[in-house]
């Protein structure tokens, strides 16, 4: 026999003044033992799910809504279809090599002191190991770096030099 809360709890209050005017039978503190642990599980589950509806994690995520603005998607799948039919159009082609992440930062103004510092290889290094020849420049990664001194800020350009053999 399910009770409800309110009476539940009317009844739990009823035993426990009857406990304290005259005492209670065995049976009476079964009953009220019983109806003590149904009113703290019920509350317990009130309390589960209280605390799951305040911090369980939130989607927005609508299923009814998941095509609603997908141009971009769609435009994307489309592009992405037709560089997988060139690119098995060009297999005998090189692999595709692997391009340097750019941050895409904004330059140091001009006006700014600059010191340029090169980072070259040593003279034993700049020679090929399969034809013994001289390696010449072949290009030049540069990066900027602020550096702020006492009363001056000045931009340190670090060149590092690139060799291939010709």
């Amino acid at each position: 026999m399910k009770l409800s809360l309110e009476q539940s709890s009317k009844r739990i209050v009823l035993l426990k003044q009857k406990r304290d005017e005259q005492g209670l039978t065995t049976t009476e503190k079964d009953a009220l033992i019983t109806l003590q642990e149904a009113r703290l599980d019920f509350l317990e589950e009130q309390f589960r799910l209280a605390r799951h509806k305040l911090f369980a994690s939130n989607s927005e995520v609508q299923p009814k809504h998941d095509d609603l603005f997908n141009e971009v998607e769609e435009i994307a799948a489309l592009e992405l279809e037709q560089a997988n039919s060139e690119q098995t159009d060009d297999e005998q082609a090189p692999a595709q090599e692997k391009k340097k992440r750019t941050r895409h930062t904004k330059p140091f103004a001009a006006h700014i002191m600059r010191e340029v510092i090169i980072h070259d290889v040593d003279e034993a290094d700049k020679v090929c190991e399969y034809c013994q020849g001289q390696m010449h420049v072949m290009g030049k990664d540069v990066t900027e770096k602020c550096v702020f001194e006492p009363e001056t800020t000045k931009i340190e350009e670090h060149h590092r030099l690139k060799y291939a053999c010709r």
